[in-house]
């Protein structure tokens, strides 16, 4: 374990000037019954008292074989700022019962963790069930205040890392994934540590751009379906012109797409009549937006009348790299896709990158080998 000694002189353990402490984990963000012990404690006579406490954990997440460790950044800002505010008790005095003595509240309000000492193992190292992960030794009233905030800036952070580092292992090291999960997270703390921590534990990028800013990780996107609906035809868009990747010539994109349409609607057994122009239109306007790096959301409507209107599938030299996204698709339909896909592999497909956006790792074993698939998008379960 390395040892790292809590500090607010100005932090021996890490550049200082890079944290971005969050305002919600100070002291307060605690159980009551560690202050009441504190005060227990206090009036025992305790105050100089020495202890040790370990922090692990009992089982592995998802019945796994493992745990990645996260969170100790957290901890150690957490540690350096350690302080009651004036606010904080004038609360405490509020809250606590009657009969606690003044020099109590006194002696919270010097507090500060800096004769503390943490042991911790390296953040991302791979942990296992009753083996401590991060010593704290210090005076018994500290340590124990400090026990429910480290918990909970470990606890969280481990799961997620660990999640990822599921995935990743069963996608493989080539294979592009992706955290969306902002939307379903558990508030914007949670999105915040989900983005970061899933990072941490192997994945590319993420779709929070606040994640980004703040911790310096690669954000992507794709689009929404209220991108695809909000066009109902060819006739909304302003232009249709894109240069050739190659030959430097411009084109129109819309007109080539229209000419493919029969030969992938004869092979997907989809009438022109059935595709959706709309949805044309929304592709077509999107990738003259987005060229080299377009990204195609197919199941706004019907998704094997999605590939009969959209057309540009016939294009691919106008792009760097084609990719599609599906969403939403459940297990059962999986295979469906990949017939669909082997009936027009030899038509458009030949560079084409998947998006696959899952909640399940079983899905990409299968997603993998049978679909081809190249880049994972994953949400926050």
């Amino acid at each position: 374990m390395s040892q790292l000694q809590s500090s607010n002189s100005g932090g021996q353990f890490m550049d200082r000037g890079r944290m971005n402490q969050n305002g919600v984990v100070q002291p307060l963000l605690t159980d009551l019954y560690q202050i009441t012990m504190a005060y227990a404690y206090w009036k025992s006579g305790k105050t100089d008292d020495q202890s040790v406490f370990d922090l692990f954990f009992r089982t592995n997440p998802f019945h796994g074989e493992f745990t990645i460790f996260a969170g100790l950044e957290e901890c150690l800002k957490f540690l350096d700022s350690f302080h009651y505010s004036d606010s904080d008790i004038d609360y405490l005095r509020q809250t606590l019962p009657e009969g606690v003595e003044n020099d109590f509240f006194e002696y919270l309000a010097s507090l500060t963790a800096k004769d503390v000492t943490l042991y911790a193992i390296d953040e991302g190292t791979v942990a296992f069930p009753r083996v401590p992960i991060i010593k704290v030794e210090g005076p018994l009233i500290i340590v124990q205040l400090l026990e429910t905030t480290l918990l909970t800036l470990v606890n969280y952070a481990s799961l997620m890392a660990t999640n990822a580092a599921r995935y990743r292992m069963v996608a493989g090291k080539h294979v592009k994934l992706l955290e969306f999960g902002l939307r379903r997270a558990q508030g914007p703390d949670g999105g915040l540590s989900a983005s970061k921590y899933s990072y941490t534990g192997g994945f590319d990028g993420t779709s929070n751009v606040l994640a980004g800013k703040l911790f310096n990780i690669p954000v992507k996107g794709t689009h929404a379906h209220a991108y695809i609906t909000s066009f109902s035809g060819i006739g909304e868009l302003k232009t249709r012109l894109l240069r050739h990747k190659t030959t430097g010539i411009t084109g129109d994109l819309l007109d080539h797409a229209v000419r493919h349409r029969q030969a992938l609607a004869h092979v997907l057994d989809v009438s022109q009549e059935e595709s959706s122009e709309g949805e044309l239109a929304a592709m077509v306007s999107y990738a003259i937006a987005f060229p080299d790096g377009f990204m195609a959301l197919v199941d706004t409507y019907d998704v094997k009348r999605y590939f009969a209107s959209r057309q540009i599938l016939s294009e691919l030299q106008f792009f760097y790299t084609l990719l599609l996204t599906f969403i939403h698709i459940e297990q059962q339909h999986i295979l469906i896709f990949h017939e669909i896909l082997s009936q027009i592999w030899y038509l458009a497909l030949p560079q084409v990158k998947f998006n696959r956006n899952s909640k399940l790792v079983v899905y990409i074993h299968t997603l993998t080998y049978v679909c081809n698939i190249h880049r994972y998008k994953l949400q926050t379960v």
